[in-house]
């Protein structure tokens, strides 16, 4: 593996260890026994560093949709792609575990973030249209109560990592799981009786 990626693996490894602001430069170079000149002919920054990994976080997520767009959604596929979903913020826990701080500090970021949040909101309101043509989800499920239910899930997902620490390898997949559990219930109220029943046969 080239410097330049030893550097960037194991300065996220670091940050998920540490939290970022908790990570110097020269602990990542002393870390991968490097000499500081090594290090700074690659990255001049820090903050270099996170735009980066940041941004492969983003790919990774656009990776994901762009290989299940074509499947038909159902309880089981949502199920899966919430834990996939989960699974690529688990890799870059220190972004999800200070994204308040790091938005602040860092614009660029901040605003690709914002960028993203309508096309997340369509796609949840997608999802409910398929959902609801399945006779899956309430067609009185209106405009209002759609957004509402987007929000949710979003703000959910955004949060669930920082108010859950993380430790063992057993505790993470109970709280994985957890977390799959408690995404897939924000559906249940607005879910037809078919759709209860397909949704507890796929919690069961």
């Amino acid at each position: 593996m080239k410097t330049r990626e030893r550097i960037l693996n194991n300065a996220r490894l670091l940050f998920n260890a540490y939290g970022y602001w908790n990570v110097s430069i020269r602990k990542i170079s002393n870390d991968l026994k490097i000499s500081p000149g090594n290090f700074n002919y690659h990255f001049k920054r820090k903050d270099e560093i996170l735009e980066i990994l940041y941004f492969r976080m983003v790919d990774t997520f656009k990776a994901r949709i762009e290989k299940h767009k074509n499947e038909q959604p159902h309880f089981k596929k949502l199920k899966n792609d919430l834990n996939e979903g989960l699974n690529i913020m688990l890799d870059y826990k220190f972004i999800w575990t200070d994204l308040h701080h790091i938005r602040l500090q860092f614009k660029y970021i901040d605003q690709h973030f914002r960028s993203t949040y309508p096309n997340r909101i369509n796609s949840y309101q997608f999802l409910f249209y398929i959902l609801q043509q399945k006779n899956l989800m309430q067609a009185k499920l209106n405009n209002y109560e759609a957004l509402q239910l987007a929000e949710c899930l979003i703000t959910f997902s955004d949060t669930w990592i920082f108010n859950n620490p993380l430790e063992s390898s057993n505790e993470i997949n109970r709280l994985k799981q957890d977390y799959t559990e408690k995404s897939l219930l924000l559906f249940y109220p607005y879910l037809t009786q078919k759709g209860k029943e397909a949704l507890n046969e796929e919690l069961a």
